[in-house]
């Protein structure tokens, strides 16, 4: 009760801001988390100004005004695998793939209006979590917070101070061990060493240099713009190490899913009327089933055809002749409010974080088919939590899918340690809703979050390794050292020669 009491007077003193989204991600996946927190703040009063990939058109949000830039989708290439040996050759991919998407929204007609009118202000941006989109908060003179669907980069975490580690804290894009060889270490040190060196030399400069083009050459330095006052991130203790954080990192686990609804009535009679069991099918919004490969395909069909549960599949081609009586396809379910009937026994997926978080919260045990991005690192995550099999679609074959779904739909150990982590997942003391509407109010209220800051944030690599301190004890016992020889040697020197005089006199004597 105290709780909303505060968060009521709080909300009191920030009513009537106008805000900033830029959210250019063409991912539905990333959507999903990012339009609660918009939404809810149109709600509490705040005028919302929203460029999207997936706008709304919701007519009763009536402080939220959208620039629509669904456009950037584009078709995405099925099997494109994150490979650890070629982390690096991602990391350049998708750091081009960031400046043509951030130069496809500076020449929309609506966002040069916005961007190009001196009279516009807005007391908060909010951002994906990239450097290029950040520049809009020194554009309005706004603090901005940066946000994402997932964990961010090494880049991000230590920009806040904090601590990046390959062996502790392996970046998000990285491969997955739950023990890490000496070899993998090596690599990551390798990996992380390029990384940085990447980014000072090369990505930097070059984001200046966009930023410059657009925003004007008062954007000086990387430094003015490239940085969020607060960062919030979708991390969670199953997926991610659980690494110390600064104040201005906020983690916001599971804030898409949203309590269950009643199915449709023809859904609910079907899954109802499920005796033995149903399983869903669904390889999210990047990857389209009908867009897999013919063997993939004929793998999957075969496999849910023999099964001898109700299978709901997402499927968004023509129909398909060859398909048992027992599998029903739609382009589109309701996922959220289908994963919590109890009638389903398991979630076939693609291995997204969202759909991992949903499964999680409404008790699913899982069989993963991983095909791009970090799908990998997740689906390996949750095998070694025990909740899910992976199959690596390129070695997929029809047996291989049909024996996982049966291991997880009739073995009770995934279920069981599901439940656990649902267990953990809920125990919360406030939703990540909420926290995420505090924060972001929070932010405007003190006009950033200056008070926050890591001193890790802007202190040099050598001082944070303490690299000075090495430096100038070891001159001090390279010194001492010398100092110490020197000494020695004219004492052995002195001794040596009175002991020669006192020899040289007994003699005479």
């Amino acid at each position: 009760m105290l709780f909303w009491i505060i968060l009521l007077l709080a909300s009191s003193l920030t009513s009537g801001a106008r805000i900033l989204g830029v959210f250019n991600i063409p991912s539905y996946s990333h959507h999903v988390v990012y339009a609660p927190l918009y939404k809810e703040l149109s709600r509490r009063g705040h005028e919302v100004v929203v460029i999207t990939t997936n706008p709304l058109n919701d007519s009763s949000l009536t402080n939220l005004t959208e620039i629509d830039i669904s456009y950037l989708y584009r078709p995405v290439a099925v099997l494109t695998k994150l490979q650890t040996d070629k982390y690096m050759e991602f990391i350049t991919t998708m750091f081009a793939y960031g400046i043509s998407l951030f130069e496809e929204v500076m020449v929309n007609e609506e966002v040069k209006k916005l961007v190009d009118n001196p009279k516009e202000h807005f007391d908060l941006v909010i951002v994906e979590d990239q450097p290029l989109l950040y520049s809009f908060g020194k554009r309005f003179n706004a603090p901005v917070i940066g946000i994402l669907s997932v964990d961010t980069t090494m880049s991000t975490h230590s920009s806040l101070g904090n601590p990046i580690h390959p062996a502790l804290y392996t970046d998000c894009l990285m491969d997955y061990s739950e023990k890490l060889s000496i070899w993998k270490k090596i690599r990551y040190t390798f990996n992380t060493i390029w990384f940085k060196l990447l980014e000072n030399f090369i990505a930097k400069p070059a984001v200046n240099q966009v930023v410059t083009k657009y925003f004007g050459k008062h954007f000086k330095s990387f430094h003015d713009f490239g940085k969020p006052s607060m960062l919030m991130i979708s991390v969670n203790p199953f997926f991610h190490p659980n690494r110390p954080l600064t104040p201005q990192t906020i983690p916001i686990p599971f804030m898409h899913v949203k309590q269950p609804k009643p199915l449709p009535k023809d859904l609910a009679i079907i899954l109802d009327n499920s005796t033995q069991g149903a399983i869903y099918l669904s390889l999210g919004s990047n990857v389209k089933s009908a867009h897999l490969p013919a063997h993939l395909q004929k793998a999957i069909i075969g496999a849910i055809s023999e099964l001898p549960y109700t299978v709901l599949w997402k499927w968004e081609g023509k129909n398909i002749s060859s398909l048992g009586k027992n599998v029903i396809t739609r382009k589109w379910f309701p996922q959220q409010d289908l994963l919590a009937h109890p009638n389903i026994k398991a979630f076939v997926f693609q291995g997204g974080l969202q759909s991992s978080e949903e499964a999680i919260l409404r008790g699913k045990p899982m069989v993963g088919l991983p095909f791009i991005s970090e799908q990998h690192r997740n689906v390996k995550i949750l095998e070694s939590l025990g909740i899910a099999i992976e199959i690596e679609p390129l070695a997929m074959t029809k047996d291989s899918l049909k024996h996982a779904i049966i291991e997880v739909a009739e073995n009770q150990k995934y279920t069981q340690k599901i439940q656990k982590l649902k267990f953990i997942a809920e125990d919360e003391p406030m939703s990540s809703l909420d926290k995420a509407v505090y924060w972001s109010e929070y932010v405007i209220r003190h006009n950033g979050t200056e008070h926050l800051k890591s001193l890790a944030a802007d202190m040099p690599l050598y001082e944070y390794l303490l690299l000075d301190v090495i430096l100038v004890v070891s001159m001090c016992l390279a010194l001492g050292g010398f100092l110490t020889y020197k000494i020695l040697k004219l004492l052995y020197r002195k001794i040596i020669s009175l002991y020669l005089n006192n020899v040289n006199k007994i003699k005479i004597s």
